[in-house]
């Protein structure tokens, strides 16, 4: 994503990065609280690239964000993942559904 799509206060989807301490935030919901400039020691000397920080403290790079994917029964536990219907049933009144996660394999029965 361009450094200059990216906004304060907005959900984005964290999409991969190379950093062992981040890899656990791959695939999930990624919140830009701030934006701030980091000094960074390279061949030619400082610079300093913007990083996108979470309620958390985690810093991201504008590459490792995209936006999240537009869904139409979004999952409430892990917010990347979309409900599947997974079995249908028959109740006293109603017809009892069952949906899973595709993501986090969470499951919801609906009456």
């Amino acid at each position: 994503m361009r450094q200059r799509d990216i906004k304060e206060g907005q959900t984005y989807l964290f999409l991969a990065t190379e950093n062992p301490a981040r890899k656990h935030l791959e695939g999930k919901p990624f919140t830009v609280i701030s934006k701030k400039a980091v000094f960074r020691r390279g061949k030619k000397g400082l610079r300093k690239p913007w990083r996108y920080f979470n309620e958390d403290g985690i810093g991201a790079r504008a590459e490792e964000l995209v936006e999240l994917p537009e869904r139409e029964n979004p999952c409430s536990e892990c917010e990347t993942g979309e409900m599947e219907l997974e079995s249908s049933s028959p109740g006293n009144s109603e017809t009892r559904q069952r949906f899973k996660c595709n993501n986090c394999q969470h499951t919801e029965t609906f009456p």
